[in-house]
């Protein structure tokens, strides 16, 4: 099997999460961005666990390579 870029990307992020040696590891893309005013309990819920945000566009503002992604 030959693996992109892409495929490259994601499986060296889970791979770096699993050798993690701490209780929570927030891996990050570089399309994405983290203000100045962030901190821990903008990631947390009011019990410790991780979140995950999602922000979702309807099909027709979406664009380029994320149209198939949308579907």
């Amino acid at each position: 099997m030959r693996y992109t870029g892409w495929h490259t990307q994601q499986i060296s992020k889970l791979a770096a999460a699993a050798e993690s040696v701490v209780d929570t590891v927030v891996v990050m893309d570089s399309d994405l961005v983290v203000l100045q005013e962030a901190s821990p309990s903008d990631f947390l819920d009011a019990d410790g666990r991780v979140v995950c945000f999602q922000r979702s566009a309807p099909a027709a503002e979406v664009g380029g390579k994320a149209v198939k992604w949308n579907h």
